[in-house]
């Protein structure tokens, strides 16, 4: 079954622009096609409803050049097909350069209907990167806005929070923390219980942590939780696994 292809054919030659017609329909697509001559014309036109725009270089008053970036000021992802009769190498370079998907001889049409597909295609996994990329910001965005909140109950908790990876070393902290032995959060991080309280507490802790990761289990004591200076004083503990 033809494809349907809205097409937007800058085109001054009704011949050509027959021919071209029958050219998509032989490689089989359903062309529904406005024709413009005139820039005028063109921008008046000139909208996301069309799937492909094919242009001729050389109009009377217009040409394809000009056509293709009042394309790219105008913000539509339309791909652009230059098909000519004159154009030399130097005018489809600078074509590509600026934007076209390709650009087609009217002599040497047996490519046209490939040149088209590709073009198609080219803008649908275009379109289709654009989407991903958005939604993996937005998905990026919402986990930093719960990281933020998450980060907010934590640190208005007034126990003491803190997280180890399975060399005890700290990950980080929550405020009470801070304020209880006196140090910011990324002072701590990357430090272990030797760093910021005393060998026989930094040695219990780590026989704690090791027999928590043993049994899988979250332990629940009393114990002293003090700084080097020696302040500090009795609390309730719970230390879990984590494997989020």
């Amino acid at each position: 079954m033809p494809r349907p292809l809205h097409v937007l054919l800058i085109e001054d030659c009704p011949e050509d622009a027959e021919l071209l017609l029958r050219q998509l329909k032989d490689c089989g697509f359903d062309p529904v096609c406005k024709r413009v001559e005139t820039e005028e014309d063109y921008l008046a036109n000139l909208s996301d409803e069309y799937e492909v725009i094919l242009s001729d270089y050389q109009l009377p008053h217009f040409d394809g050049l000009r056509a293709l970036d009042l394309l790219n000021n105008s913000g539509l992802d339309i791909p652009f097909i230059i098909i000519s009769g004159i154009i030399g190498e130097d005018v489809a370079v600078e074509a590509m350069k600026r934007g076209a998907a390709d650009y087609v001889m009217k002599d040497r049409l047996a490519r046209f209907g490939l040149a088209v597909e590709h073009a198609l295609a080219k803008t649908q996994l275009r379109r289709e990167r654009i989407l991903a990329d958005e939604s993996l910001r937005r998905s990026e965005e919402a986990h930093r806005s719960e990281r933020a909140r998450l980060r907010a109950l934590i640190d208005s908790i007034p126990d003491l929070i803190f997280f180890k990876d399975r060399n005890s070393v700290f990950l980080g902290c929550n405020k009470s923390m801070e304020r209880h032995f006196g140090v910011t959060e990324a002072e701590i991080v990357g430090r272990t219980d030797y760093d910021i309280t005393t060998v026989e507490l930094a040695d219990a802790y780590r026989r704690q942590d090791a027999e928590i990761l043993a049994l899988n289990t979250t332990l629940y004591t009393e114990e002293w939780i003090g700084a080097k200076d020696g302040e500090g004083g009795f609390f309730e503990t719970a230390k879990t696994p984590y494997y989020g």
